[in-house]
């Protein structure tokens, strides 16, 4: 009788996480109110209702009628973040160069360690704020910022997943006072990585396998004639999907007072936030899958989980029962065949097991935040200088 009822249960969500996808997650109310967000190059209006259940969902950025999740509305946003960047990169040629190459290092800098995080961001925020009279210089140190972010996701996120949450924690202090910070880092995301849109780029008109490539986003090797392999891509596509997710989902910076210097949990106003992260996994959805979806989907719902269900538990829950059934069934038949990869056909593993696993755990009432949030220390822990200041003999 459990499993009868379970299978029930699941074809209903299924086919109201078909209506979530495809058409519109907010639960209709007698008022509801609009907005717009708007970045890279597109606009998407989402509605916002309240019920006894917590915040509503917003209509999916790529819900029917919007248009936000037709490929050519997907392309258009990521070429215009393309465009948008190569304007910024033409200005921090120009502009604030001695300004960059302090910001520089104040961001390499950035541990896994809320007070490092804090002073960090504090530091660079005060160099922000003595550019705040000059646009053009302002627009061009916080495109030097975003892309040393984006450079130590790329390289620490994949084998540090706690990473992701430092930066996000650092790029949510500084965008406290320069706001402009999460406008620049959000089409310098897009651009480097067009699963942050999500946008699958097609095969070009002249079918050379050497352009599609590029155009992923691969990399040429050491060697500059052969491409990086399908695993260092989908991790590196992964890395930065995870730091995306991590800054979508962040509401809360560390903050340490005087004269104990007690860290608090300070909440602030994250201006892409959870219903960002919503309408990013309904354009995924409204998309068939590639061989890579499994790879992306997981690595943005493991940092986003947590902050999706506390604003939406009732669509969330709906939504992952349905990743779970008619989705994954999709990805399935995508990556099974005679000639799977190994690489897709991991990735649709975990993410079945971990989607299996999450539900289960939303049915006890429990979905807990990634560990690697939750584990960061407060400070920095003392250097062991023990072998430093033995004498020869002391161990015997």
């Amino acid at each position: 009788m459990a499993e009868k009822a379970r299978l029930e249960a699941d074809a209903r969500a299924s086919a109201e996480a078909q209506q979530i996808a495809l058409a519109s997650a907010a639960p209709t109310t007698p008022a509801a109110d609009t907005a717009t967000v708007s970045g890279g190059g597109a606009t998407a209006t989402t509605t916002t209702a309240s019920c006894g259940h917590g915040p509503a969902a917003p209509a999916p950025a790529g819900s029917a009628g919007s248009g936000q999740s037709e490929p050519a509305q997907l392309a258009a946003e990521w070429q215009a973040a393309q465009q948008a960047v190569q304007l910024d990169d033409s200005l921090s040629k120009t502009h604030g160069t001695d300004a960059a190459r302090q910001v520089k290092l104040l961001v390499a800098q950035v541990t896994r360690v809320h007070s490092v995080v804090w002073e960090r961001a504090d530091s660079v925020g005060q160099i922000l704020g003595r550019l705040r009279n000059d646009q053009e210089t302002l627009q061009a140190v916080c495109a030097v910022i975003a892309k040393k972010v984006i450079s130590l996701g790329e390289m620490m996120v994949d084998k540090q997943p706690g990473m992701a949450y430092a930066l996000a924690g650092f790029v949510l202090h500084m965008g406290e006072g320069t706001p402009l910070v999460w406008e620049v880092l959000r089409r310098q995301m897009q651009a480097a990585c067009c699963y942050c849109v999500p946008h699958y780029v097609k095969r070009p008109p002249s079918g050379d396998n050497d352009e599609h490539m590029s155009l992923l986003g691969y990399r040429k090797r050491g060697d500059g004639k052969t491409w990086e392999s399908k695993t260092d891509f989908y991790a590196r596509s992964a890395g930065y999907v995870t730091l995306y997710a991590a800054l979508l989902s962040q509401s809360w910076i560390a903050h340490f007072r005087p004269p104990d210097e007690t860290m608090h949990r300070q909440p602030v106003h994250n201006p892409l936030g959870v219903a960002t992260a919503w309408a990013w996994l309904a354009r995924v959805v409204n998309q068939a899958p590639r061989p890579i979806t499994a790879t992306i989907l997981l690595a943005f719902l493991k940092p986003s989980a947590h902050a999706l269900h506390t604003a939406y538990p009732r669509q969330f829950t709906k939504l992952l029962r349905f990743l779970a059934s008619t989705y994954s069934s999709k990805i399935h038949a995508k990556v099974d065949g005679p000639d799977k990869s190994p690489e897709e056909q991991a990735a649709i593993m975990t993410l079945d097991s971990w989607l299996s696993e999450t539900i289960a755990a939303l049915g006890r009432g429990s979905l807990p935040p990634p560990k690697e949030a939750v584990e960061m220390p407060e400070f920095k822990a003392p250097d062991d200088t023990r072998d430093a200041n033995s004498r020869p003999g002391d161990d015997f």
